[in-house]
C-alpha cells in the first residue's frame, strides 16, 4: 500500500458542514441553483440511512451537506 500524501494526510479540522431544510423541495431548489453555479457535488438523493440530501462545495473546497 502506498504511504499517503500530504492532500491525504489526517489534520485537525472538520469534513463538512450540515445543514438541515425545510423539505425536499428546498434541498431540490438549492441543488439547482448550485449545479447552475457550478459547485454542486451530488445529489439530491436519499441516503441508506433514509436522509434526503445534497452536497455542496464552497468556492475554499469545504463541502455542505443539505438534508431535508
Amino acid at each position: 500500500m502506498a504511504s499517503p500524501t500530504a492532500a491525504d494526510a489526517e489534520r485537525p479540522g472538520w469534513d463538512h458542514l450540515a445543514l438541515s431544510l425545510d423539505s425536499a423541495e428546498a434541498v431540490d431548489a438549492l441543488a439547482a441553483r448550485c449545479r447552475d453555479a457550478g459547485c454542486l457535488v451530488s445529489g439530491p438523493r436519499t441516503t441508506g440511512d433514509g436522509f434526503y440530501e445534497a452536497v455542496l462545495a464552497m468556492p475554499d473546497g469545504t463541502r455542505v451537506e443539505v438534508t431535508a
